[in-house]
Formats: structure tokens, sequence, C-alpha cells
């Protein structure tokens, strides 16, 4: 009888670190989509940086042009 509860135990104990070994593999999994998610954040926040300088270039360059524009028209 000692050995049959010993098998119980030792199954019980197998059986935890299995799913603890399962929840620590998830969480790694989610770690990784995390940090890809990241990733793609900060890769489209830099073009969305990037385009919106050239937009307030091209905005000035544009209120430069309107201007010398005026200036030719009204002298």
């Amino acid at each position: 009888m000692v050995t049959g509860k010993a098998d119980k135990t030792q199954i019980a104990i197998d059986s935890a670190i299995a799913r603890l070994n399962a929840a620590k593999t998830r969480y790694q999994q989610q770690i990784y989509r995390h940090s890809l998610e990241m990733m793609t954040y900060q890769t489209n926040l830099q073009r969305q940086q990037y385009q919106l300088v050239s937009l307030v270039k091209q905005s000035q360059e544009v209120d430069k042009e309107l201007a010398e524009l005026s200036i030719v028209r009204f002298s």
C-alpha cells in the first residue's frame, strides 16, 4: 500500500510539473508575441514620424512658394 500511495504522489507531482511547464511555455509565447507587437508598433511609429516630418517640410515649402507668388502678384 505504501508503494501505491508513493506512486500516486509521484504522479501528482509529475502532473503538477507538467502543468507548470505548460503554463511557462504559454507565458513565454505571450512574451514573444508581445515583443513582436511592440517592434511592429515602434516601426509604425517611426514611419509615421518620418511621414509627419516630410509633410511638415512639404507644407513649409508650399507656404514659402505661396508667399513668393503673393509678393510677385501684388508687386
